[in-house]
């Protein structure tokens, strides 16, 4: 976190937005597959 908010405000957005987006790319997929897993069984 602190080398993310050395950086530029723009950067450190731009990071910021990164981070969320592959946070929720992985929520979405742990429920994804946490659904399959159900269906499975």
């Amino acid at each position: 976190m602190l080398q993310v908010l050395s950086l530029r405000p723009g950067e450190t957005l731009e990071r910021i937005e990164e981070m969320i987006g592959v946070w929720l790319d992985r929520e979405r997929v742990a429920k994804v597959w946490g659904w399959e897993i159900l269906k499975v069984r």
